[in-house]
């Protein structure tokens, strides 16, 4: 499949650009402290995209959608989904995949 290129005119150009980079910068540490974690210090990048929200108030908010289809899943539709497809991988327990 073929996607047609994008062109943008001078002023969608201007107002995409990022005006004060040292306040945009990312840093490493702020994001892992954005982050829930796991018991141990450990990360799952599962529960940090699904099963955080899905604990939280926003279990019944839209995680995923596609634009013009109706098809919608919340966080909570997401962590069930994710955790059946989790269950299907062997591995023992410390064990990591991907």
């Amino acid at each position: 499949m073929r996607w047609d290129t994008i062109v943008r005119s001078g002023s969608a150009v201007v107002g995409a650009t990022i005006a004060d980079y040292e306040r945009a910068r990312a840093s490493w540490s702020h994001a892992r402290a954005e982050l829930d974690g796991l018991p141990g210090g450990c990360l799952g990048i599962a529960y940090e995209a699904a099963g955080r929200h899905a604990a939280g108030d926003r279990a019944d908010a839209v995680a995923v959608g596609r634009a013009g289809e109706v098809t919608e899943g919340s966080y909570n539709d997401l962590r069930w989904t994710t955790g059946r497809l989790g269950a299907q991988i062997p591995a023992g327990t410390g064990e990591r995949h991907g």
